[in-house]
């Protein structure tokens, strides 16, 4: 809904906040993460970040800010992120990874589309 009143004021706002506490990405970024349930335990755990999870983060700050932010905690770590970190990594640090890894694919494919991959993807196609 403040999205509706004031366009872009909810990602000015987060970005404000993640100048002066830049951990806060992290958990900005967990929020978006379901939750899956352990089969053997029953008990629900962080699931893993996905690209409708990326896409909905990203509509709010920019992809390119967020990961910034990230390389400043993890560093080189991210420059080769793991597709599928282990396990046993804390969620913030396994999270970081995925969206690393989805940030890269998205920009990838954005370099191969070319203007085209920046355009509304519910707009209808035109010939050509």
């Amino acid at each position: 809904m403040w999205e509706h009143v004031d366009p872009g004021a909810p990602g000015r706002a987060l970005r404000d906040i993640f100048e002066t506490r830049p951990e806060e990405v992290e958990i900005f970024i967990a929020s978006y993460v379901p939750e899956s349930w352990g089969v053997e335990s029953g008990l629900p755990v962080p699931g893993t970040l996905m690209r409708e999870n990326y896409d909905a983060v990203t509509r709010l700050v920019d992809g390119d800010y967020l990961l910034g932010k990230l390389l400043l905690r993890y560093g080189d770590e991210l420059g080769d992120p793991l597709e599928y970190p282990p396990g046993d990594w804390a969620p913030p640090r396994r999270f970081a990874h995925q969206f690393a890894r989805i940030h890269d694919h998205v920009k990838k494919q954005a370099t191969a589309e070319g203007p085209a991959a920046t355009t509304d993807p519910d707009a209808p196609a035109t010939a050509e």
